[in-house]
Parts: C-alpha cells; sequence; structure tokens
C-alpha cells in the first residue's frame, strides 16, 4: 500500500466499470484492537456482495475479481500495521489499496465508477507534497502527507552527481540500467565528492549538468502532479537547481542545509511547516472567489447546473460539501444530461456530488470539499466555471 497521489486519483477517476465497489474503512493503529481491522472490512466485503447480489449479479459473475479482497482476511500481519484509514478499490482488473492518514467513515458503494469523494481532502488541505533531497553523494525523493512521509522509488532519476554525469555522456546513456531502484538512504550510492561550495567554473558546470539531468528524470516520475515540491539542499545547490527545474510547482522557499544530515522524519518536520499554509491558502481563495463571483453567472449551485458544466469541462473550481451526499444516477451524452435524485439511496445509486468531482478533475479542474456552512447552508455544491 502507498499514499495515494494526485496521479492515482486522477487514474481512479477515470476508471469504469459495471460493477465496481468502494470500501472505505477506520482503523486501528496498536493493541489488541487491531484485532476488530479485518472484522470492520470483511463485514464490510460482505455488505458489497448484498449489494452486489440485490443488483442481480450472480457469485459467479464476481468471485474471480473479487477474490483478492477475500484473501486480505487472512493476513494477520496486514491488519496490525495500519494507518488511520484504509480505501480499497475492487472492480474486475482493479484491485487497490491506499492507506488514508486520517480516519473515515464506513462506507461501501457499489455503483458504474469508482467512489472517490473521501479522498479529496487528503490532496488539499492534508495534502500530498514532495520533498527533493538533494546532494552532491544522494538524491532523496519522499512523498509526503501531514502526518507521514515515505521514499518514492526512483528508476530513471540519478542518484548522485557521478551518476548524473555518466547518464548524460551520449556514448554511456544506453548502457544505464533503468531498472536500477533507490529506497530513501538505501539503494546504490555514487562515488563521494568532496567539498562545502561551488569553486571552479568547471565544477559549476558539472552541477549544473547534473541538475539537468535530475530534472529530466524527475519529470517523468511527476508530469502528472500538481503537488507541491520542497527543495532540501546546501544553500549554493538551491539557485542552481532551480534555474534547471521545470516543474512548475517547486516552492520559492526551501530546506537550506545537507540533507545527508537529516533522516525522513525530520525533513517531513521541516517541509510540512512550509507547505501547511499553502493548502490552507488555496482553499479559503477558492471560497472567497465563490462569494465575488455570486450574481455573475460564473458561480453555479444548482446540481444539473453543476454537473451539465463539469461534463462539458467548464468548471474550474468545484466546491462540495463535506458532511453531505447526493445519491441518485445520471448519464450525459450528446450534450444532453439525464438526471434522477433519490432521497434515500437505492441500488445502484452514486453520489452525484462525487460525480461533479471527478469529472471535474478529469478535465483539470480543482476541486475542495470543505463544510456545508462555508458554502452557504443552502446548496451542498458550487462551481465556479471558466466561462
Amino acid at each position: 500500500m502507498t499514499l495515494l497521489a494526485r496521479g492515482d486519483l486522477l487514474r481512479l477517476a477515470a476508471w469504469r466499470a459495471e460493477p465496481s465497489i468502494s470500501i472505505y474503512a477506520r482503523m486501528e493503529r496498536a493493541g489488541v484492537q487491531t484485532r476488530q481491522n479485518a472484522v470492520r472490512f470483511e463485514n464490510l466485503l460482505r455488505q458489497a456482495e448484498r449489494e452486489l447480489q440485490e443488483r442481480g449479479f450472480k457469485p459467479r459473475a464476481y468471485e474471480e475479481w473479487i477474490a483478492p479482497a477475500r484473501a486480505l482476511l487472512q493476513d494477520t500481519m496486514f491488519w496490525q500495521h495500519q494507518s488511520d484509514g484504509l480505501a480499497v478499490f475492487v472492480a474486475p482488473g482493479l484491485f487497490e489499496l491506499y492507506e488514508l492518514p486520517v480516519a473515515c467513515e464506513d462506507l461501501v458503494v457499489v455503483a458504474g465508477e469508482l467512489h472517490l469523494k473521501p479522498l479529496i481532502p487528503l490532496l488539499v488541505e492534508d495534502g500530498v507534497f514532495y520533498v527533493l533531497a538533494l546532494s552532491r553523494n544522494h538524491v532523496r525523493l519522499l512523498r509526503g502527507t501531514r502526518d507521514r512521509i515515505e521514499p518514492v522509488r526512483l528508476r530513471e532519476v540519478p542518484t548522485s552527481l557521478r551518476e548524473a554525469l555518466w547518464m548524460d555522456d551520449p556514448e554511456r546513456q544506453l548502457q544505464f540500467h533503468t531498472g536500477t531502484q533507490t529506497y530513501g538512504h538505501g539503494g546504490r550510492r555514487g562515488a563521494i565528492f568532496h567539498g562545502h561550495g561551488v569553486g571552479t567554473d568547471d565544477d559549476k558546470a558539472r552541477l549544473e549538468r547534473y541538475c539537468r539531468v535530475l530534472d529530466r528524470g524527475l519529470h517523468e516520475v511527476l508530469r502528472e502532479e500538481s503537488a507541491p515540491l520542497v527543495l532540501a539542499a546546501v544553500d549554493y545547490l538551491h539557485p542552481i537547481f532551480r534555474k534547471a527545474c521545470s516543474y512548475k510547482h517547486l516552492l520559492p522557499v526551501g530546506i537550506t542545509g545537507n540533507p545527508d544530515h537529516l533522516t525522513d522524519a525530520e525533513l517531513h518536520q521541516q517541509a510540512w511547516k512550509l507547505v501547511a499554509p499553502r493548502f490552507r491558502e488555496q482553499q479559503q481563495a477558492a471560497l472567497e472567489r465563490m462569494r465575488e463571483g455570486q450574481g455573475t453567472g460564473l458561480v453555479v449551485h444548482e446540481l444539473r447546473e453543476v454537473l451539465q458544466a463539469a461534463y462539458e469541462g467548464r468548471v474550474d473550481t468545484l466546491l462540495v460539501a463535506a458532511e453531505r451526499d447526493v445519491w441518485g444516477q445520471c448519464r450525459y451524452a450528446g450534450g444532453q444530461l439525464e438526471l434522477e435524485t433519490h432521497a434515500e439511496r437505492q441500488p445502484g445509486d452514486e453520489d452525484l456530488l462525487d460525480v461533479a468531482a471527478q469529472e471535474t478533475l478529469l478535465r483539470r479542474g480543482r476541486v475542495f470539499v470543505v463544510p456545508e456552512a462555508e458554502l452557504g447552508g443552502r446548496h451542498p455544491v458550487a462551481a465556479i466555471l471558466r466561462y
């Protein structure tokens, strides 16, 4: 299992299969209470199977692709080492698990697409960010949230100055083994380079080449991302890397000092201080735009209008109420929206707020899950339109 990133969310939002199962479960992290984790998940899985049968699916139609979820119940170690929440997505051809750093309500949704709204706040207020720990001798890329951080596997990314210069040699590029991986402080290391700053012009040129090669490799890792990136490096490497970096979400302020002397946990602590205000500011700015846009025709609240605009790619920013679900079914084809809402959830229903969120994300819009009171209390959704 891994932490969720924006690329994962976009990929899951694009998933369409009938039926698709989304399971969210609150987890216990320590002590004898962890024994309840498997019991809770088994009950939710049984609920999913009941819903499948209510919709007319026979066990033989889903036994094969639901088997990996059942197999989890026998993995004692898995249930003893959980975070605060667990998200499991199961469908024909799909089985994915994600640790959630915050507790979630137990929930099962069986529909024609995955239910993703509970994940969206993890990419905003408690969002995902990256830390690039860069020195002459080592490269670490870490992915974190407010509560935890983990190393990102690096394949076509140089792990040292020596390796970068080797990769930048045209005669040697074909020899580079793209299967090479690093894991945090572990993995293969290049030769050690000594010194405390940029000396000769030749040394600066080598560092510039290093950063350019590193940027090319990072592009393959981060090209679908919009999460903030924090640079941790000695002071003289900051301007050199920033000049070479093509990632648009590199924070202007980073961590100064040799990151080889800092643990992942220490980097996480320093980086969170830099990114936390950014996450809060983004949400507050969206709410302010919503308030200022009232009466201009560029802010809509009616669900039908919101869904129509989301399908057409006209939603720049969507705000949905955290406490609300609107169950029903919708279909968009040929520019026409068919919409049916239900006071009580029925078999096959989708949370229509989740549908609007997914369609917005797929069309490069932004989504914020906010307290309902922030939306004025009359509607559970607001869309800020591009036009």
